[in-house]
């Protein structure tokens, strides 16, 4: 009998042969991914790894589908889901949700500002899909195999799918969602089999992603607003990463494709040059300022990170209106004019998602400059140990990004900076955030609150 050579094994037998291979011991086989529940979609339809699969030949597999989607000129594309293509809640759905049209998967329906298009699952959902969703999904298509990752699990993100592209047209790359037994925390390349220098990610959550934040574009947090454009916009950027990956001069002597994360860090434009930053209750305590994904992401636009606050310290970026930081800020607000600006969360992650540095006024802190005290802000908790609190307070954070206009001048800025990237299109309307639980998944994360947060 020919020994079998196939790919994925489920509790010792081969997937596709069904050959017996459980004598054999595959502890070489064994990942973190083991069971993550990773899906591949072919010409033959959704073909779900179910929790305990392995995948035999790891490395092989990715680097012959790399060479399969070098020679049909794409690269890589892992999306989120909640929040950055569709918005899902339960209840009585928004009054400016209109039902999409009855035909098959996404229609071709421009979105007309006032909208926004709505689908029903078979979870009792309703799913609100993100303004230019088509129009995406087509133009990447064609330049990236898609693949979704979701914190939700495997039948909601199925139920979605089924919704919004029911034919397979643009989801090809797979399906990777939660099961039992992996965290909410975090997201791995590791378990999508492909090579990491040919993969973007588009996702509204920055930190879930620490090992694989060189690979990350992060999109502004989508509510269900009709208004919101930013598809488009991370569109072009990730359609001038292609451009620039398949260049003749972007190659190597070998001829082997220059790494899009370089690529990637080339694209973004430094608009925090000369930006100094500091924070209040974003990160635990203990961890290297550096080691967190806001702060890699800062640095890789141009900008500083300290962990206190000094003479050149521009920009104090707080989660939680009351704390001893902010008072000092306050002080050194008095004594020294202009600086530091004192900023919700929201404008940092706004500037981020948007590659481009964003009016401050908006934003900032109702401060009582003369005594250091910040207002209680209305609706929001003062809970210190809350690590992935940003969605706290996400209506007042998506209202003041609202009133946003790019066309202002950024107070408080350095002037390097002040003129850079604040021109052209206005930013997503929605709450911007690290977020936390979903409509349509369980919280993510260990919900813990007894870490020690930073003052």
């Amino acid at each position: 009998m020919e020994e079998c050579s196939h790919d994925v094994l489920v509790r010792g037998l081969c997937v596709s042969c069904g050959a017996d291979l459980s004598a054999e011991g595959h502890d070489e086989h064994h990942s973190p991914t083991a069971g993550s529940g990773l899906a591949r979609l072919g010409d033959s339809g959704l073909a779900h790894l179910v929790p305990g699969a392995l995948m035999r030949n790891k490395a092989k597999f990715a680097d012959d589908d790399a060479r399969r989607v070098e020679l049909a000129r794409k690269l890589y594309l892992i999306l989120d889901l909640d929040e950055t293509l569709i918005h899902a809640a339960r209840g009585q759905p928004p009054a400016h949700a209109v039902p999409r049209r009855a035909t098959p998967g996404i229609d071709d329906q421009a979105p007309d500002g006032r909208t926004v298009e709505m689908i029903a699952t078979t979870t009792g959902q309703t799913v609100l899909l993100r303004p230019h969703l088509l129009a995406f999904l087509r133009r990447m298509s064609a330049l990236f195999q898609i693949s979704l990752y979701t914190m939700g699990g495997q039948d909601y993100a199925r139920a979605v799918l089924a919704a919004i592209d029911p034919t397979n047209l643009y989801f090809r790359g797979g399906l990777c969602a939660w099961d039992d037994g992996l965290t909410r925390s975090k997201k791995e390349l590791s378990r999508v089999p492909c090579r990491r220098d040919m993969v973007l990610v588009v996702d509204d959550t920055a930190d879930v992603w620490a090992q694989d934040w060189r690979s990350l574009c992060l999109i502004p947090r989508w509510m269900g607003e009709p208004t919101d454009d930013a598809l488009l916009h991370i569109g072009d950027h990730l359609a001038a990463v292609h451009a620039a990956t398949y260049a003749p001069e972007a190659r190597a002597p070998s001829g082997a494709l220059p790494d899009v994360r370089e690529l990637l860090a080339r694209t973004r434009p430094t608009f925090f040059s000369g930006c100094v930053f500091a924070f209040s209750g974003l990160f635990p305590r203990g961890v290297p300022l550096l080691e967190q994904v806001l702060c890699q992401l800062i640095c890789a636009c141009g900008g500083e990170c300290d962990d206190e606050l000094s003479e050149r310290t521009t920009h104090l970026i707080f989660r939680r209106p009351r704390t001893d930081k902010i008072q000092r800020a306050a002080l050194m607000r008095r004594a020294h004019g202009a600086r530091p600006s004192i900023l919700w969360e929201g404008w940092l992650l706004a500037c981020l998602a948007l590659w481009r540095l964003l009016p401050e006024k908006h934003m900032a802190l109702d401060v009582d400059e003369a005594t250091g005290r910040a207002p209680r802000a209305p609706g929001v908790r003062e809970r210190a140990a809350e690590p992935r609190a940003a969605e706290e307070g996400g209506a007042r954070i998506g209202k003041r990004l609202r009133d946003v206009h790019v066309d202002g001048e950024a107070s408080g800025a350095p002037e390097a900076a002040r003129a850079v990237g604040t021109h052209g299109g206005q930013p997503g309307p929605g709450d911007i955030g690290d977020a936390g639980a979903r409509d349509g998944a369980p919280p993510r994360g260990s919900g813990v609150g007894t870490i020690e947060m930073s003052a």
